[in-house]
């Protein structure tokens, strides 16, 4: 079946119509596209490795996320610098990413198991 010339016509507007809404959301999402503002929410990562827990945490409480010796991680600290753990290899280069980086504590549940004992949120400045 052959469309005729307005189907066609209206099928190519709204094809570009859509065109244009799906690369405006490629822009918001790769950060491009104004003063978009993003966070990330993870539990850290290697609590379980660590000799003693850090205590006095709770929810609200700022943490600090800083580049291992190594460089190839990055560690999730109690203010006081006590390691708490690290952020999840899979979103190493995500957190690389923001500027203006402050964590926070949003769980800290001391009962639960290890890899869910501490969440944290980075949101940019």
């Amino acid at each position: 079946m052959v469309l005729s010339q307005i189907d066609r016509r209206s099928l190519l507007t709204t094809f570009a119509a859509l065109i244009t809404v799906f690369s405006s959301f490629a822009r918001a999402a790769s950060g491009t596209a104004g003063e978009r503002k993003v966070s990330i929410s993870f539990f850290v990562a290697g609590v379980r490795f660590q000799p003693a827990v850090v205590r006095g945490l709770h929810i609200g409480s700022f943490v600090q996320v800083v580049a291992s010796d190594d460089g190839k991680s990055l560690t999730v600290r109690a203010m006081t610098g006590e390691l708490i753990g690290y952020v999840p290899e899979g979103l190493i280069s995500a957190v690389h990413d923001l500027k203006d980086q402050r964590a926070v504590l949003r769980m800290a549940d001391y009962d639960a198991v290890p890899w869910k004992r501490f969440q944290v949120e980075i949101k940019p400045c």
